[in-house]
């Protein structure tokens, strides 16, 4: 199997275009572009003509401070039927729909394609001389941002898609720009299926982002990854998968973690000591078995195991069992969690918590068990328990249940 690495050493060069006025002009008939959902227009005058149409169609582009299209330098001659646009900043693209009501049209026309060492769809921006395809072993190591034409990027069935710990950089784009709008352009990288993807593995300290969407069944394992960009977003995000693995060694990732309109889910999930894992509005896990480290679950968590770390769930399991050593649960949720276990390894020694004062909602535990010190920290009594709950001695001891409770033995 042929290896294809990233290079991102093609020269940069900015996308340029003509916008031409055509059909017959009438009055109040309207010509336009639109950027990321905002469209720009001209309104015609009566005796507007062509040239006419298109000056305004230049005041109106060039006046805006919408930040789309500041991003695109507009120029105009006088008695041309057409505006030009360039990108302002060579190898960063734009992309528009041009448009006319009335009888009058608008045509785009592209002079220039935009490239350069941050398209990933720049075929000698690869050590191939050609995209990633079918049976690539995919290797991104050199710290140049991928960020442009994803939609040109066909989802092919890599052998192998690498991105190893040196790759300093960014893959994919935010879903906020940093000129203040919510990003129009493909931000994520799209993979085939089941296509076995390995992060932050080697020297370096990883990605600050890495934008996977998987179009069925994830299989991914991260080592590391860099640190994210302020209060923002995970660096890794995976987007799209409808089953699969995801084990997470190290490193600060997320499933839909910055846009609660996007889903993923994982059959399998695993979480180990300096892992932070972000389950997204959208997300779900059906299993997640945590060792250590942080997960925070905004989303969906249909069955958690955890033997170390700490979890936070706004969403109700199905499902939790803490076993063994020392760890929390904070129960952020409202709604009934079927099954609660939490196993302790005896007084006096490490055992899981489950937090429930840190949100004074009430939830229901349909079934619950505290044995060998594991604790129920609930000191407003915000549990109720569909049937009785199972304390051994150490674990009562060790649990808050408010300043008053009733006990019924069964």
């Amino acid at each position: 199997m042929a290896t294809n690495s990233w290079l991102g050493d093609y020269p940069a060069r900015a996308r340029a275009v003509r916008l031409t006025v055509g059909g017959t002009v009438g009055a109040g008939d309207t010509v336009g572009y639109t950027i990321g959902g905002v469209r720009v227009a001209a309104v015609a005058a009566p005796g507007d003509d062509k040239p006419a149409l298109a000056q305004k169609l230049y005041n109106a582009l060039s006046a805006t401070a919408d930040p789309r299209f500041r991003e695109v330098s507009w120029a105009y001659a006088d008695g041309d039927a057409f505006v030009s646009g360039a990108a302002a900043t060579a190898g960063v693209p734009f992309a528009g729909t041009a448009s006319g009501t009335g009888t009058t049209t608008l045509t785009e026309t592209e002079l220039v394609a935009s490239t350069g060492p941050s398209h990933a769809d720049e075929p000698r921006n690869w050590s191939l001389g050609v995209l990633p395809g079918a049976t690539h072993d995919v290797v991104v190591d050199v710290p140049v941002p991928l960020l442009y034409g994803w939609e040109n990027v066909a989802a092919a069935a890599f052998a192998s898609l690498r991105i190893k710990a040196a790759f300093e950089s960014q893959l994919g784009l935010p879903r906020r720009n940093e000129a203040g709008y919510i990003e129009y352009r493909q931000r994520f990288w799209v993979i085939a299926t089941a296509v076995p993807v390995e992060i932050g593995e080697g020297d370096g300290q990883g990605p600050t982002r890495c934008n996977i969407q998987v179009t069925n069944a994830l299989s991914a394992v991260v080592h590391k990854t860099g640190q994210r960009p302020g209060a923002t977003a995970p660096p890794v995000n995976f987007v799209g998968a409808s089953s699969g693995t995801l084990a997470v060694a190290a490193g600060d990732v997320g499933l839909a973690s910055d846009d609660d309109t996007t889903g993923c889910t994982v059959t399998t999930l695993a979480v180990d000591g300096a892992a932070a894992l972000t389950v997204g509005k959208g997300a779900t896990v059906t299993t997640a078995n945590q060792t250590g480290g942080t997960l925070i679950g905004f989303g969906t968590v249909v069955t958690h195991n955890f033997a170390g770390g700490d979890a936070t769930l706004y969403k109700a399991p199905t499902t939790v069992t803490a076993d063994g050593g020392a760890g929390t649960l904070d129960c952020r949720f409202t709604g009934t969690a079927a099954t609660v276990t939490f196993r302790g390894q005896g007084e006096g020694q490490a055992s899981p918590t489950c937090v429930c004062d840190n949100d004074p909602r009430p939830r229901t535990f349909a079934s619950a068990s505290f044995t060998g010190g594991a604790a129920l920290r609930d000191p407003d009594k915000s549990v109720t328990f569909t049937n009785p709950a199972t304390f051994d001695r150490t674990s009562l001891k060790a649990s808050d249940l408010g300043s008053r409770f009733s006990l019924q033995r069964t």
